[in-house]
């Protein structure tokens, strides 16, 4: 179907499996069933998706852990704590973006 409209899916292959792993799931934008499925499609080696699916969610799950706990109790330092994490998970994000942009480039 993809063929018809001029794209291709990409092939993963083992040099290049966790760099289209975590460009997929630290871009934003598509849905995370939706990023599952394409790394289904373009036959990603299952243990390789798994693990790094479950490091790349664990920063900002970490985050709205403690951001949330700290909201509904009402402890200022556990929301701090927790926004602190977002705002280094994001910046932690948008560094190896740019990164892996340059090497590609």
């Amino acid at each position: 179907m993809t063929g018809h409209y001029g794209y291709t899916i990409p092939r993963v292959t083992r040099e290049n499996a966790v760099a289209v792993a975590l460009v997929l799931r630290l871009t934003p934008g598509p849905p995370f069933f939706m990023q599952s499925y394409i790394l289904g499609l373009a036959h990603m080696p299952f243990r390789l998706y798994m693990v790094v699916s479950f490091l790349s969610s664990i920063p900002m799950t970490l985050a709205l852990v403690i951001l949330g706990k700290g909201v509904f109790n009402g402890n200022l330092s556990l929301v701090l704590t927790g926004a602190g994490v977002i705002v280094a998970a994001s910046v932690a994000v948008n560094w190896m973006r740019k990164r892996y942009a340059a090497r590609t480039t």
